[in-house]
């Protein structure tokens, strides 16, 4: 066995692996592999057509510094270019024929002194190379290759073109063509396996915690949230350990878990002080000790970071923590029932409301669930308040489960729970408060006041999209939102945004279907047509709504055109599209800001979401993704851009009509 370095191929990581399909180089008869190869990789010869020439070496070729790849030398001695041509192409068509991803690499290297040569290069119609020409250099290997796989649909097809200033025509040395075997179940950072192991055993846990902590998803242990790393390795980035009876010191188990976000140990018999090495847990955001016995001076690196607001600290209910006299816990009253949850920093008082916050009813809102007042708590953080009415359209179970969701979630783009109360008289939610309202108001108050710009409405959309990728991908089991719409997209100070309102969520659980069955919920305009016509939810239902949500952040109108005997704002972008120009749909107010290019793109992935069959729409992460490579689009070359042309995939202009869904109809904005 002679292993290959865990330097090369980058794009092979935990959870993606490599399947060689074809390796050739330009050469013999004869194939090359150990010792001139010192991976033993087997490099068979190619049959140049009789359009190519070759040309050769016996100089030594050298490989880069920090090479990937290492090919043998004896592969980049000998390259082939067209002979009377300036396009060089090669169309592979690789065993099993159905294979429709691919990854490729290929070998350049420049045999002739003071040569002028300049090509792009094409895989399967796309530019390598981050769009830039290649330049060989002499006598030094230069390797190019697709970082994320290209789509072939069973043949790979490479196409040289040489540039306008280049004064010799495109070579190549050799190609690999591969494709993936994806791994699902990939075992945890070993580092956190032996964090959660410690910490298992120190506190005697008598949760079923066995096997790995993250893998299988399905089988992640109670109280964990896992995300992959960009080596495709789960990390655990949440833990949940309230009400578990815990006793004794916090372990410093927990300063281990290197990705940690959240961490949760309120409500259990901790005593001691808090260890220093949270305080320098890097992504930590949450950290919550409220009602534990724990005494002692809080680290100064929490406080410092507490202040600064990159961390949430709660201790309420300790003892002698951060002060210099110990003074023993206050009794509550008896009539009080106190409800504390997940992400809480209060105590929800049921028999009154006022026990829970100082209420300034500066302004209220009229929503599905209920008013929604504002307020602030005892240490002047704002909140929102939404009590439920005996109008409401959502009633008692909603509530709960909204309350339910919201305790699980924990992301920066998803409106966060502080508490909430219920009994007999009181059903309310205690949320943290969003000041800039909610982003179908801020659209329409920006046509006669302060408009959002075309980067922040960029920014806004990717917020949305995080969030919403959260609920799909990051929660166990994933969640369906059901109600997305502009209205339920709240705005910071920032104008940061965050998906809200979980009332009408459900459970998506991961099996084979992707669908479930479920009584339709939803709001007029953003409804999944082929939800409401075969009552089958999917996570792509609420791609399908995130799409509208795109096309009324490009055109700056509602959903539903009243005016237009009630046209769907998906039929009038796609009509006005199919005249190419993009100009006839997008917002008057920013048109003029050179957003051309990068509004194209959007309106594809608009438009991709809102395709009729969910089947054919993208994911949320996939959306994520394009909408991030639409803002740096934007941020690096739309700003220098007065025009800009593209085009929509004529697939996505069709249109098919749902009939009238009143019916259907959710809560509307609060």
């Amino acid at each position: 066995m002679r292993p290959l370095s865990n330097s090369l191929y980058p794009q092979v990581n935990s959870s993606t692996t490599l399947v060689n399909l074809d390796r050739f180089y330009v050469g013999n008869s004869n194939s090359i592999r150990y010792p001139a190869d010192r991976y033993d990789r087997l490099w068979f010869f190619i049959d140049t057509p009789p359009s190519w020439s070759v040309t050769s070496t016996d100089s030594s070729v050298q490989n880069q510094v920090h090479d990937q790849f290492q090919p043998p030398q004896e592969v980049m001695q000998i390259a082939a270019y067209p002979s009377s041509s300036t396009t060089l192409q090669l169309s592979l068509a690789p065993d099993p024929g159905d294979l429709t991803e691919f990854y490729t690499v290929l070998y350049f290297c420049e045999l002739q002194l003071n040569a002028s040569r300049q090509f792009l290069i094409y895989l399967n119609g796309a530019l390598l190379n981050d769009g830039r020409p290649l330049a060989p250099t002499y006598l030094l290997s230069d390797v190019v290759f697709n970082a994320d796989p290209s789509l072939g649909f069973g043949e790979c097809n490479i196409t040289l073109v040489e540039t306008g200033s280049s004064m010799l025509p495109p070579i190549i040395n050799a190609i690999e063509v591969f494709t993936a075997m994806r791994n699902a179940n990939v075992a945890t950072n070993g580092q956190d396996v032996d964090a959660m192991l410690a910490i298992k055993g120190w506190y005697q846990v008598r949760r079923n915690w066995m096997g790995d902590p993250c893998s299988p998803q399905a089988y992640t242990w109670v109280g964990l949230n896992c995300t992959q790393n960009n080596s495709g390795v789960p990390m655990i980035t949440a833990v949940n350990m309230s009400y578990s009876g815990l006793a004794g010191v916090i372990t410093a188990s927990f300063a281990n878990l290197s990705a940690l976000q959240y961490l949760d140990l309120s409500h259990n018999n901790l005593t001691g002080s808090i260890p220093d090495g949270l305080g320098y847990l890097p992504s930590l955001r949450v950290l919550d000790l409220t009602e534990n016995q724990l005494s002692g001076v809080i680290p100064s690196v929490l406080l410092e970071k507490s202040k600064n607001g990159s961390i949430t600290l709660r201790t309420e209910g300790n003892i002698c923590l951060g002060g210099d006299s110990c003074e023993p816990k206050k009794k509550k009253k008896k009539n009080y029932l106190a409800i504390i949850v997940i992400a809480s920093v209060v105590a929800a008082m049921c028999g009154c409301l006022a026990a829970i916050i100082l209420l300034c009813i500066l302004k209220k809102r009229k929503g599905g669930f209920g008013i929604v007042y504002y307020g602030h708590l005892e240490d002047a953080t704002e909140v929102a308040v939404k009590l439920l009415t005996k109008s409401s359209s959502q009633g008692k179970e909603d509530f709960l489960s909204e309350a339910e969701h919201l305790t699980r979630v924990h992301h920066k783009n998803l409106v966060s729970l502080v508490g909430y109360c219920m009994d007999e008289d009181h059903l309310a939610l205690v949320c943290e408060f969003m000041p800039k309202g909610n982003l179908k108001e801020y659209l329409k108050a920006s046509q006669t006041e302060t408009p959002l710009k075309w980067e922040q409405r960029l920014r806004i959309a990717i917020d949305a999209a995080q969030g919403l990728e959260y609920l799909h991908t990051g929660c166990k089991p994933p969640l369906v939102h059901r109600d997305v719409k502009t209205a339920n997209i709240l705005l910071n100070e920032r104008l940061e945004a965050k998906i809200a309102d979980f009332g009408l969520s459900k459970r998506f659980q991961d099996d084979n279907t992707g669908h479930t069955s479920t009584r339709i919920v939803g709001t007029i305009g953003y409804l999944d047509p082929e939800y409401y016509v075969n009552n089958q939810l999917s996570r792509k239902s609420d791609v399908y709504s995130f799409g509208v949500v795109l096309l009324e952040l490009i055109t700056g109108k509602s959903p539903i055109f009243s005016d237009l005997e009630d046209i769907h704002i998906v039929q009038w972008v796609k009509e006005r599209l199919a005249n190419g120009n993009i100009e006839d749909v997008i917002d008057t107010i920013i048109c003029e800001e050179g957003v051309l290019n990068s509004s194209w793109k959007v309106a594809n992935v608009a438009l991709a979401s809102t395709t009729h069959t969910s089947s054919t729409r993208p994911t949320m992460t996939e959306v994520v993704m394009e909408l991030k490579e639409c803002l740096a689009m934007y941020t690096d070359g739309d700003k220098m851009l007065k025009h800009g042309s593209s085009e929509v995939d004529p697939k996505l202009l069709e249109f098919h009509h749902v009939g009238s869904i009143s019916d259907a109809e959710g809560p509307s904005a609060r």
